[in-house]
């Protein structure tokens, strides 16, 4: 056989099983987020139908993105496909909140619940593939930096599944995972037109992600900030404009909607952060019989700490400017306005802490190879 037949089959099959694992990946994390998310299917304050109909309260109101997505789909899905799924979605549903609560909910709103977990999982299987393709800016091209190349991203699915909280998630959280990843990489790679549109599409999945260029252009650009480049000026400006434009028009639109701009428990997560419990803190991201420390956990707080800034001195600049305003920015929220350990609410710095973790496995392996 030609030797460049041989060499393409190997890539080929190389590919494919690389694909087959993140799948492998993201499933597993899809399985532990939907059992923790379906609790709230009959919730009073946002029930599985009242996300699907834009009926639940501001601030979840204003997330729009995700179920006008699944309204449009659940039109487009035929018969021989949407049969199957509401049997699925109907049988993931009793396994989490029981047969006679399941009952409560209408085919209908089952299967959009069904074509959401295949999105999430769509959304998350293609961040994997970004924070691969991120990697290639915090590790050079050695043998050992490929391995974490294509590694890594299985590690990052794996810690996801204990950020998640006992009771809920939300249906727009691996939407920004992926749009929040992605506009990270097109601003890198200077695709201009691209990643404006990325992020007014974030805005209408999460309002937060009006904090994307900042925390983006401070972390590729900051001396050129500091020096008052006008040119970084002029296009963060341009990407600030359009997260605005595109933050007042959903807010404009849903003006209307019953609730509040934002929940504030500052009170609440002082008490709780000043406790024992966070610090002592376990779930159980599978196996109900299985405890696996929360991120919290001091246990497993600290050996992360240490991961995270190692080598800080020949991290990228990429690397330390991210984490630092990423960490600065989202921390105080994460404080004021998410519930207690609402981890996921952190995601602003969760690609600077992964690119962060893969620089430090990089810079280990060099000075311990063996």
């Amino acid at each position: 056989m030609n030797p460049n037949s041989v060499k393409y089959i190997k890539s080929f099959s190389y590919v494919i099983i690389l694909i087959v694992t993140y799948a492998i990946a993201a499933s597993q994390a899809l399985q532990s987020f939907s059992y923790k998310w379906t609790t709230i299917a009959i919730d009073k304050q946002y029930p599985l139908n009242k996300v699907f109909d834009g009926d639940v309260p501001k601030p979840y109101a204003v997330r729009v993105l995700v179920p006008t997505l699944i309204n449009h789909l659940h039109g487009a899905v035929p018969a021989i496909v949407s049969i199957p799924i509401t049997e699925r979605s109907r049988r993931l549903l009793e396994s989490v909140i029981g047969a006679q609560e399941s009952a409560m909910i209408s085919d209908t709103v089952a299967l959009k619940y069904g074509i959401l977990i295949a999105l999430n999982f769509s959304f998350l299987l293609a961040t994997l593939f970004i924070l691969r393709a991120l990697t290639k800016q915090a590790i050079g091209n050695s043998t050992t930096s490929r391995i974490l190349m294509d590694g890594s991203p299985l590690c990052f699915a794996l810690f996801l599944t204990i950020s998640y909280r006992a009771y809920n998630g939300f249906w727009y959280d691996h939407a920004e995972l992926l749009l929040y990843t992605l506009y990270l990489f097109l601003v890198i790679g200077r695709f201009r037109a691209a990643s404006l549109f990325v992020l007014a599409v974030s805005v209408f999945n999460k309002e937060t992600a009006i904090l994307f260029p900042v925390i983006v252009f401070f972390a590729l650009y900051k001396d050129e900030l500091i020096r008052r480049d006008l040119a970084v000026y002029s296009n963060i400006i341009l990407h600030a404009s359009i997260a605005a434009i595109a933050f007042v028009s959903v807010r404009y639109t849903l003006e209307v909607q019953n609730g509040v701009a934002a929940e504030f428990h500052l009170l609440g997560n002082l008490s709780f952060w000043f406790s024992l419990n966070p610090w002592l803190s376990v779930t159980t991201p599978h196996v109900a019989l299985i405890p696996l420390p929360k991120p919290s956990n001091i246990l497993l707080l600290l050996p992360m700490l240490a991961v995270f800034f190692s080598y800080w001195n020949v991290k990228p600049n990429l690397i330390k400017n991210g984490l630092a305003i990423s960490l600065t920015i989202s921390l105080p929220l994460f404080l004021a306005f998410c519930y207690r350990d609402e981890f996921r609410n952190l995601s602003l710095a969760f690609p600077f802490l992964f690119l962060s973790a893969v620089n430090t496995a990089a810079n280990f392996y060099k000075i311990h190879p063996q």
